[in-house]
């Protein structure tokens, strides 16, 4: 995996641990995530759910608390950034299961997901990585 491309969270790595402040600051804390869930629609019990690209779990947090019988698996190439997810999730008492990935090479075989979701990650992407990771997600999803 070629960490060394990627862009952090809030564009430097210094500003990582504020990357939840900073959201809020700028209108993206619970409101825009209230916003993101009520767009999934209901979550059915034992649905597998992707959250591609889960910056610090915030998002994931919350559909598990609204959701706790789904199966939802949270990707994010940065592991500074997974480990303050991970800690959160803890804390919260919540099984996710954290992965350090890419969204353009998703561990995961085809069809494997009901849903899948990515919040505030393309806009980090060059043209030619948001097309290939629009495919790994158009992949790794159910078709029906």
């Amino acid at each position: 995996m070629n960490e060394s491309k990627f862009v952090p969270a809030a564009r430097f790595s210094f500003l990582t641990n504020y990357f939840d402040i900073l959201c809020s600051a700028i209108g993206l804390g619970k409101k825009y995530r209230i916003k993101t869930i009520d767009m999934l629609g209901r979550l059915s019990e034992g649905s597998k759910i992707l959250d591609a690209g889960c910056g610090t779990g915030s998002l994931s947090i919350m559909i598990k608390k609204k959701y706790p019988k789904i199966a939802l698996h949270a990707i994010d190439i940065d592991k500074k950034i997974l480990q303050i997810a991970h800690r959160k999730s803890i804390e919260k008492n919540l099984i996710i299961m954290f992965k350090q990935a890419q969204i353009q090479r998703l561990p995961y075989p085809d069809s494997y997901f009901d849903v899948a979701y990515s919040s505030l990650v393309f806009h980090h992407l060059k043209t030619q990585d948001k097309i290939l990771a629009a495919r790994e997600i158009y992949r790794v999803i159910k078709k029906d």
